[in-house]
């Protein structure tokens, strides 16, 4: 048992200063990036509180690269000390030592999915609004416009909503089995709660088949099952928005019959992250037990670079591939995981 937890705290170990060089390396350069949209009240400080906002979601879509160069130099600190061959020595299997290579990988990958829920879209609006306001176009507006919503009957739209849920310029149109439109409405204001639509200061018509007739109410409910959350995830960008939102999204535009392509990909790309950060570890393993087992940690990082640059190449790469050309957006997700799962079987396969 402590054979095992030292194997694991030096991996893990490794790994964390993987992710300390590579988040460094990239606050640095957002940070440069930044100073060049200097302005007069947006300058080198503002550029670095920036920077640090963004540091979660850097950290989320590198993990599968921190995950494989921790890997590739905890267990090649452990090959050159001769510790893997003392490990095998003691009655190791190669099944042992490959799980237990995997468990900070995989932790980590859980991390990573809980920081994509709960902190990184906070942070990540936090960082929009820090650097609009600094450039002085204020604080950027939480009610969307123009919404529109399939309704069992008919149709709604809203002018606006906020995310309090206060809603104006609602209209709403019924139509009847064979597509013909039976009544319209529209209400000044409303506010919007799942379940329980209460709309103020409505006029609407009823269309009959041989008249059209009017009528005004000052208050009427509508029994929409969605809220102003729900409604406003279709007008946040799907990158920013975590795992439970996509979720709900996914779930709202199918319910609309509209597409779900892209909100769907992110979603799958988030809920792959452990997987694909165990399939990158299972290559860095790979490569130890094989061809890399002696060598120098120069050369260890630098595979370790190459290949983790490839993995996020071909994901960036399939991606809008998916998109363009309609494919499953699991196929996209999961192919750059299932090309990194066959480099780590082909390396267990030349070390056997």
């Amino acid at each position: 048992m402590k054979l095992a937890w030292y194997f694991q705290t030096r991996v893990a170990g490794a790994t964390m200063i993987a992710m300390v060089i590579l988040l460094g390396l990239t606050f640095t350069f957002e940070v440069i990036d930044e100073v060049g949209n200097a302005g007069r009240d947006y300058g080198f400080k503002e550029a670095i509180v920036y920077s640090l906002f963004n540091v979660p979601e850097a950290l989320v879509r590198d993990l599968p690269l921190m995950g494989l160069i921790g890997a590739l130099m905890g267990l090649g600190s452990l090959a050159s000390s001769s510790e893997l061959i003392a490990a095998r020595a003691a009655g190791w299997s190669l099944s042992r030592i490959v799980f237990l290579s995997c468990t900070p990988g995989f932790v980590l990958g859980l991390v990573g999915l809980a920081l994509s829920q709960a902190v990184v879209p906070f942070t990540s609006v936090t960082a929009e609004n820090y650097k609009s306001i600094k450039q002085g176009r204020g604080e950027l507006n939480q009610s969307v416009r123009g919404l529109w919503h399939r309704l069992p009957s008919g149709y709604v739209n809203l002018g606006s909503v906020n995310s309090r849920g206060e809603a104006s310029n609602i209209r709403w149109f019924e139509f009847d089995a064979s597509q013909r439109l039976q009544a319209a409405a529209g209400a000044k204001l409303g506010q919007i709660r799942p379940g329980d639509w209460q709309l103020r200061d409505i006029r609407g018509i009823q269309v009959g088949e041989q008249q059209i007739s009017s009528d005004r109410s000052d208050q009427r409910s509508l029994g929409v099952e969605i809220g102003a959350a729900e409604l406003s995830l279709s007008r946040v960008d799907p990158q920013f928005l975590p795992p439970l939102s996509l979720w709900r999204l996914v779930d709202q535009l199918q319910a609309d019959g509209l597409d779900t392509r892209r909100p769907a990909l992110y979603l799958y790309q988030a809920l792959f992250l452990p997987f694909s950060v165990v399939c990158l570890v299972l290559a860095a393993v790979g490569f130890i037990l094989g061809p890399l087992r002696s060598s120098p940690i120069g050369t260890r990082l630098f595979m370790g670079i190459i290949v983790g640059l490839g993995f996020k190449l071909v994901q960036d790469i399939t991606g809008p591939i998916a998109l363009v050309y309609n494919t499953h957006p699991l196929l996209s997700v999961g192919l750059p995981a299932l090309l990194a799962l066959i480099l780590a079987v082909a390396m267990f396969r030349r070390a056997h």
